[in-house]
């Protein structure tokens, strides 16, 4: 179960080139790569063809990427930063944190602006940055946070959704079975979630997602047609 927060609407923008930053937690450093490609030729690719490496034999294999869209909204992302901080050391161990900025404006409402060292320090950040400006570009940044997962499976939230400790703790466990070697051929994780609004209403969330990395990508992932315009693009990927 997700509980929803209010949310402004606002406009967010679209990939032409990204930045990624990886916090290595051992050392306190930072290293940081480019992606030069469009994401549009990205979105296509099926499978192993994306880069992403078999079942059980990815780089953080045992882990969940959690994929937090975010633009423009600092007092959301530290409401999200602080609930990942509250959960169990252990839970927070299995989780990759993958902020996916969709153009915020630079630099003060950037998410990189807002994440403190104690922050970094309790979780495995990663954030990549969305340069070129693209309203509604919901679709483009789902992609470029399959695109660059380095788990097989990513648990994909708005910034306003709050995930309970119970439900991540559930998602993670399932993640850890998904990329079990034993789990290779008994198919993929396309996991919704319900939330529950602030009036009280409890129905499915469509763009809460848990989903193998691989079924991603085999689905098509998201349209990016739909990017300039808002909504759609969740029931035309879950129809998929």
């Amino acid at each position: 179960m997700a509980r929803a927060l209010s949310k402004s609407t606002t406009p967010s923008n679209n990939l032409s080139f990204c930045c990624l930053e990886t916090d290595d937690s051992s050392n306190g450093s930072s290293t940081s790569r480019r992606c030069t490609a469009g994401i549009s030729s990205i979105c296509r690719r099926i499978d192993n063809q994306n880069g992403q490496e078999e079942k059980g034999d990815s780089k953080d294999a045992g882990k969940l990427t959690v994929a937090l869209m975010y633009y423009a909204e600092p007092a959301m992302l530290l409401r999200q930063l602080e609930n990942f901080v509250s959960y169990p050391e252990a839970l927070r161990q299995k989780i990759v944190l993958l902020i996916v900025d969709d153009g915020s404006p630079e630099p003060s409402l950037t998410a990189s602006t807002y994440i403190t060292q104690d922050h970094r320090a309790k979780l495995d950040i990663r954030n990549a940055y969305i340069q070129q400006n693209t309203p509604w570009n919901t679709p483009g940044a789902r992609n470029l946070a399959f695109h660059v997962a380095t788990t097989d499976s990513v648990f994909m939230i708005d910034a306003d959704l709050l995930i309970p400790v119970e439900t991540m703790e559930k998602a993670a466990h399932l993640a850890d079975l998904s990329s079990s070697p034993e789990a290779i051929h008994t198919g993929f994780i396309a996991h919704q979630f319900n939330r529950t609004r602030p009036s009280g209403e409890y129905k499915v969330h469509p763009s809460a997602m848990l989903l193998d990395v691989s079924a991603f990508w085999l689905s098509g992932g998201c349209e990016e047609d739909f990017s300039g315009h808002y909504g759609s693009e969740d029931s035309a990927f879950w129809y998929r």
